[in-house]
C-alpha cells in the first residue's frame, strides 16, 4: 500500500476556494496558499503582461509557421486526453479554430532537451510570444518555473480534459472563454484510481509512481546529494580561507583538504546535471587532440547558453502524423489512441454514476469542489491536486484560450519562505545556470534574458570572432600560479555575472572597488557555473576535458585572482 504523507489543505464540509486580488503581496500569498497547499482563485492577470493582445490573429501572426502537436477528437461527443495527436502548422490550426471546429485542442508540447542537457522551458507558440509575459511572475517569484504553455480550442457545449493530476505547481491564466475545474486533494489519491502504481505521496502533494521515485521538489536523490555536497564544500573552503588569512598553523592543510572536497563536489554536481556523464573517467594523462580551441574561450558568452529546452512532454514511441492539407480528413479519423499517462485517473466521469460506483467503489469517498475560472482570472493549483477541466468558449465566440506556468513544487511548507521555498538549492542553481534572473534580480527590476538564454538555439555552437574576444581566460600549466590577469576581471565581466543572477550586486561592487582573496569563493561558484554551461555545449569528450581543466584552474589557482589582503 502506497504511503500518503500529504500534509496540506484538504476538502471537507464547508470547504471553499478563496478568491484574492492579483495585487496581493507575494509573501502573504505564499503564507496563505502556497505553503499550506491550498488552491486559490486570483482576480486579474499578471501585472506587466500583455495578454490583452493575445487574440487568435495576433498569436498566428507571431507563430503561424511553427509546427505544433494538437489533440484531435472524432466529434464533440468524444473527450480529449486520449492521445490522438497530429502535428500541423500553427496557422492551419488557427484556420480550423477560426472556422469554428470543436475537434482540435492545443495543449502541452513535447519540447525535448537542449544541447546542454537541460529541458527547454517553452516551444511554439509560446516561444514566439515570450516578450509578452514575465518569466518569474511577482505573485510566485520565489518558485522556479519548469515550463510555460498555451492551451486553446473551441467548445460551446464544454470539452473535458479527463481527470488527472500534475507534478508541478500550476498558475493557470485564463485569457478567453470559461473553465470549470473539479478539484480533489492529494489526500484522496487512492480513491481516484490513477493508472500508475502509486509509490508515495509527498507532504507537498507531489505524487510518485513505482520506478520513478523523486524527492518532494522533483529532484532525484543523486542531484540532491550533489547539491548538499557542494554547499558543505563551499562552507569548508570559506572556513579554510579565513584560517589562511588569519595565518593559523594548520591553514595550508585545511585549504588543501577543502580544495579536494570542492573538486569532488563539483564533479558530483556535474555528474548529476549530465545524468551520470561526469568526468570521473577522464584521464589527465591522456594525450589530447589539438582541436584549436581553448576550453576557456568565450567563458562568459551568452550565446552558448542559448540551448535551453523544455519540459519533458508527451514523448511517445509512436510517430505523430503531420497534417498539412485542410482536406486531409482521412488521416485525422485514422488517428490511434495511446494509453493516457500514469497521472490520469482510470475513471471516466462521463459514465453513469451507478457504473462508476460498481467499478470504482472508493470514488464515492473522494471529496471534490468546483471552481469556475473566467477570462481575466487565474487559478493557483498546487502539485498533486487532481482536476478535471471542462472548457467553454465565450457566448457568441468560438475560442477558449489559457496560458500557464508550471513551477517546481516547493518543499518549505511554512510561513515566511516566499523567497526561499526550497530546502535544496538545486532548482535555484539550475535556473541561475541558464543565465536567467534570480528572485532577487526580479525584485530589483532586472530585465529578463533574450530568447537565446531560454530555448534551444539552432545551428552551430561555435563562437564568432567577436564573441571569442569578449572574455578570454588563459589556461595555465599544472603547478604554476601564473596565467590569469586580474585586470581581465573588469566591470563588463562583473556586470555579466550579476545580470545572470550568479553574483550578488553588492559583492560585485566591492570586488570592483578593491578585490581581495575573500571574494574568490563566490566567484569560483559563479565561474564554475559559467564554465560548465560553456563547455557542456560541446561534444561529450571535449566537454569532459574542458570541465576538468576549468575546475582545477578555478579551485587551485584562485589565489592568483586577486591581491592577497
Amino acid at each position: 500500500m502506497a504511503k500518503n504523507n500529504y500534509a496540506g489543505f484538504q476538502l471537507g464540509p464547508g470547504a471553499r476556494i478563496e478568491s484574492v486580488d492579483a495585487s496581493i503581496d507575494p509573501h502573504e500569498f505564499y503564507d496563505k496558499f502556497v505553503a499550506p497547499r491550498k488552491p486559490c482563485l486570483v482576480r486579474g492577470v499578471i501585472p506587466g503582461s500583455n495578454f490583452a493582445k493575445w487574440t487568435l490573429p495576433y498569436v498566428t501572426s507571431k507563430a503561424g509557421e511553427g509546427i505544433v502537436s494538437v489533440e484531435h477528437r472524432e466529434s464533440p461527443e468524444h473527450r480529449f486526453g486520449r492521445g490522438r495527436l497530429v502535428n500541423m502548422p500553427f496557422k492551419e490550426l488557427s484556420q480550423r479554430l477560426e472556422a469554428g471546429s470543436p475537434l482540435f485542442y492545443l495543449t502541452t508540447q513535447d519540447l525535448g532537451v537542449g544541447a546542454d542537457g537541460r529541458a527547454n522551458l517553452m516551444g511554439t507558440p509560446v516561444q514566439q510570444l515570450q516578450g509578452d509575459f514575465p518569466l518569474r511572475p511577482r505573485l510566485l517569484e520565489g518558485l522556479v518555473p519548469m515550463s510555460y504553455n498555451l492551451w486553446m480550442g473551441n467548445s460551446a457545449e464544454g470539452a473535458s480534459s479527463g481527470l488527472h493530476h500534475d507534478y508541478h505547481d500550476n498558475l493557470y491564466v485564463l485569457l478567453h472563454g470559461r473553465k470549470r475545474f473539479r478539484l480533489y486533494s492529494p489526500a484522496d489519491t487512492a480513491n481516484l484510481y490513477p493508472r500508475g502504481t502509486v509509490a508515495l505521496v509527498h507532504p507537498n502533494g507531489r505524487i510518485c509512481y513505482a520506478g520513478a521515485l523523486t524527492l518532494p521538489d522533483g529532484t532525484n536523490a543523486e542531484a540532491a546529494a550533489a547539491d548538499e555536497m557542494q554547499a558543505q564544500a563551499e562552507a569548508r573552503l570559506a572556513a579554510a580561507q579565513q584560517a589562511l588569512e588569519a595565518q593559523e598553523e594548520n591553514a595550508e592543510e585545511l585549504m588543501r583538504e577543502a580544495e579536494e572536497e570542492m573538486e569532488a563536489a563539483l564533479d558530483a554536481v556535474l555528474g548529476a546535471e549530465l545524468g551520470g556523464e561526469g568526468d570521473d573517467d577522464f584521464d589527465e594523462n591522456e594525450e589530447e587532440e589539438d582541436d584549436g580551441e581553448d576550453p576557456f574561450d568565450g567563458l562568459l558568452d551568452d550565446e552558448d547558453q542559448a540551448a535551453g529546452a523544455a519540459p519533458a512532454g508527451k514523448t511517445s514511441a509512436k510517430r505523430i502524423p503531420v497534417l498539412t492539407k485542410a482536406t486531409d480528413e482521412k488521416a485525422l479519423m485514422a488517428l490511434q489512441e495511446v494509453p493516457p499517462p500514469v497521472s490520469f485517473s482510470k475513471i471516466n466521469t462521463a459514465l453513469p454514476a451507478r457504473e462508476i460506483a460498481r467499478s470504482f467503489p472508493r470514488f464515492a469517498k473522494a471529496r471534490s469542489i468546483d471552481v469556475d475560472v473566467r477570462a481575466g482570472e487565474m487559478l493557483f493549483l498546487p502539485s498533486g491536486w487532481f482536476h478535471e477541466v471542462t472548457s467553454f468558449s465565450e457566448p457568441g465566440k468560438q475560442l477558449h484560450m489559457a496560458f500557464n506556468y508550471w513551477f517546481h513544487p516547493p518543499t518549505a511548507l511554512t510561513a515566511g519562505r516566499a523567497h526561499s521555498p526550497y530546502d535544496s538549492q538545486f532548482w535555484p542553481r539550475e535556473w541561475a545556470a541558464r543565465g536567467l534572473p534570480t528572485p532577487a534580480a526580479v525584485l530589483s527590476g532586472a530585465p529578463g534574458k533574450p530568447v537565446s538564454a531560454i530555448s534551444a538555439r539552432e545551428g552551430s555552437d561555435e563562437l564568432s570572432n567577436d564573441e571569442e574576444d569578449d572574455v578570454m581566460l588563459e589556461s595555465e600549466s599544472e603547478g604554476e600560479g601564473e596565467g590569469f590577469d586580474a585586470g581581465q576581471f573588469n566591470d563588463d565581466v562583473l556586470e555579466e555575472l550579476t545580470s545572470q543572477g550568479l553574483l550578488d550586486f553588492d559583492l560585485a561592487a566591492a570586488i570592483a572597488a578593491q578585490p581581495t582573496l575573500t571574494h574568490t569563493l563566490p566567484l569560483i561558484h559563479a565561474l564554475s557555473t559559467q564554465v560548465a554551461e560553456r563547455v557542456m555545449t560541446r561534444e561529450k569528450q571535449r566537454r569532459r576535458r574542458g570541465v576538468a581543466k576549468a575546475r582545477k584552474w578555478l579551485i587551485r589557482k584562485r589565489k592568483s585572482l586577486f591581491t592577497y589582503k
